[in-house]
């Protein structure tokens, strides 16, 4: 959890400011703070607050609405200034990023397409905004965004956390909810009403997380975030909002990308190296950017389409042995026939739970799925289960 802090920084002042909401020509020119940095960090609790958001430096103040806004079918920050723009400009560190437009003599907006920037942004990479005041010294503003929920409503037998933290695992990206359950309540599921499912697992006692990639984010933000729970027969449900809010607000006048470079924290460091052999998930040492800025963890790669195809043919002799018979009979391939029909460029990577028959934590295993060889063209499907932290195969099997 983001905690307000003041900070200080050598040779630059920096104060910490609460959100407030003044009028967009409350501060005169030249009269609105001082310092060359200024940052303002929100606290989770915050969550569906509707204050603005200010940083305010020598000269200038800017604000930003806490919530982003959907929009064109991405999403939309808006933000002003104390001073009227001749322009305004968005990037990330090497490369622009997002577009931005003045929408007044002091407003402007940044708006973000769906897929690669979105799931950037929330994964937690600042976004800087050039401003570029008519009168005045301009300067750069830095946005942190996360997923949280909001508008949570239905069964206090569910107690669905508002925070949505980006974590690592195994080198990839996954927005990670929490949810703590009443005594003797579980089965917990969650699903949403525009995209995939994201995965619920149990973590023991009454807590339980569920993990969701991209799509299924996208899908909540779309439509919201359901989830249901059991005990004895009885059902209690859960239903809240997804949002993209504001978390982090800063204004410089230096190098913004000094100023906020992205360096591996000594305390991330020491966990991550910590952390028991085969490990895979990250996240009790930091978020998806704090880990990657560190270089995750070292971990086997993935198998390759030849491993898992060698894997699936070794499978199907004792396979045969079993069930070769019943399959003459009913006119199906022998077994070298089958083994042949194993195709490397068949398989397909299993991202979500709701795919996978036997639903492997997604987290922890990598998931493959093949058409049937037996009996080709049937509904029939092969999957092929590997353990992320040692690359060990764990299962196949099939799934008609």
């Amino acid at each position: 959890m983001l905690r307000a802090s003041c900070l200080l920084l050598a040779l630059t002042t920096l104060a910490c400011v609460a959100p407030d909401a003044p009028g967009p020509d409350d501060l005169p020119e030249g009269e609105d703070g001082t310092g060359s940095l200024d940052e303002t960090v929100v606290d989770d609790t915050k969550a569906d607050s509707t204050a603005e958001l200010r940083a305010r430096i020598d000269g200038l103040t800017v604000w930003f609405d806490p919530a982003m806004v959907a929009a064109d079918g991405g999403y939309v920050l808006h933000g002003r200034a104390s001073r009227n723009l001749d322009g305004a400009f968005s990037w990330v560190p090497d490369d622009a990023f997002a577009t931005t437009t003045v929408t007044g003599k002091r407003t402007f907006e940044v708006r973000f397409a769906p897929g690669y920037e979105l799931n950037t942004l929330a994964s937690g990479l600042p976004i800087f905004v050039d401003l570029d005041p008519t009168t005045g010294e301009g300067a750069t503003a830095a946005v942190w965004v996360a997923p949280r929920l909001t508008a949570i409503t239905g069964s206090s037998r569910i107690y669905l956390h508002t925070a949505i933290d980006p974590v690592w695992v195994a080198y990839e990206l996954v927005y990670r909810g929490r949810a703590t359950l009443a005594s003797g309540w579980g089965e917990l599921s969650t699903w949403t009403e525009a995209g995939p499912a994201p995965q619920a697992v149990a973590l023991g006692g009454r807590a339980w997380r569920f993990d969701a990639g991209y799509d299924a984010l996208a899908g909540a933000l779309a439509g919201g975030l359901r989830a249901q729970a059991h005990r004895d027969g009885v059902v209690a449900e859960k239903s809240a909002s997804v949002a993209l809010r504001v978390t982090r607000l800063g204004l410089t006048r230096d190098g913004a990308a000094e100023v906020w470079a992205r360096t591996c924290d000594a305390d991330v460091a020491a966990c991550l190296a910590a952390l028991p052999p085969g490990t895979v998930d990250t996240a009790s040492c930091g978020r998806y950017r704090e880990v990657q800025a560190c270089g995750g963890l070292d971990l086997p790669e993935a198998p390759s389409p030849l491993t898992v195809a060698d894997d699936l043919r070794a499978h199907l002799v004792g396979w045969y042995a079993d069930h070769g018979a019943d399959v003459a009979a009913s006119g199906g391939n022998s077994l070298a026939d089958a083994q042949a029909a194993v195709d490397p460029t068949a398989f397909e990577r299993v991202t979500l739970a709701e795919e996978d028959p036997e639903a492997h934590d997604q987290a922890t295993t990598w998931v493959y799925r093949h058409p049937d060889v037996v009996f080709p063209g049937s509904d029939i499907v092969w999957f092929v289960a590997y353990d992320k932290a040692t690359g060990a195969l764990v299962r196949v099997y099939d799934f008609n």
